[in-house]
């Protein structure tokens, strides 16, 4: 008899226990504009990221070969500029009743373009006076340069889509 009153004890504690609610999980969702991602892009090499890199030894191979990434990624993205220009010129040209627009929306451009290339010239400037006579100075001048032509180079290019993809 003694058993019984410390099983229903027992079970009277399992009981309570098991209606306990978890702990509930918050969702939290974000509402944002269309996202384009290319998963080939982010497996795949640069097309900058030239093969001299794994292959420079000294110090005058990795400047060399660091000025040369860069002179590619900056052709890169003029191609890129004047592509966007191109597309502006034809939207204008194929919608004569949004030609203001358009206009404006080119000169926005060509100004941001403008600045960029003023806003990299000011880093090249700074880094140049920070390491003053530093041996790799010249290699750390050009990857600076790189990353930051990288980063507008995918700004073209999200700014490319969404003109293509956006038609009034």
């Amino acid at each position: 008899m003694k058993i019984f009153p410390i099983l229903l004890i027992c079970s009277l504690v399992s009981c309570i226990s098991n209606t306990i609610p978890p702990e509930t999980i918050v969702e939290h969702i974000y509402h944002t504009d269309t996202v384009y991602i290319n998963s080939e892009d982010t497996i795949q090499k640069k097309l900058w990221e030239l093969p001299c890199l794994d292959t420079a030894d000294t110090t005058t191979d990795i400047n060399v070969c660091s000025y040369e990434c860069f002179l590619v990624s900056d052709s890169l993205l003029n191609q890129k500029y004047e592509k966007l220009i191109m597309s502006y010129e034809r939207s204008i040209k194929e919608s004569p009743e949004y030609i203001k627009l358009y206009q404006d929306q080119m000169e926005c451009l060509i100004n941001l373009q403008n600045d960029f290339l003023k806003t990299r010239w000011d880093i090249v400037l700074l880094i140049n006076s920070a390491l003053g006579t530093a041996r790799e100075r010249s290699f750390r001048v050009n990857m600076y340069r790189i990353g930051f032509t990288d980063q507008q180079l995918q700004l073209y290019t999200n700014l490319d889509n969404e003109i293509l993809f956006t038609k009034l």
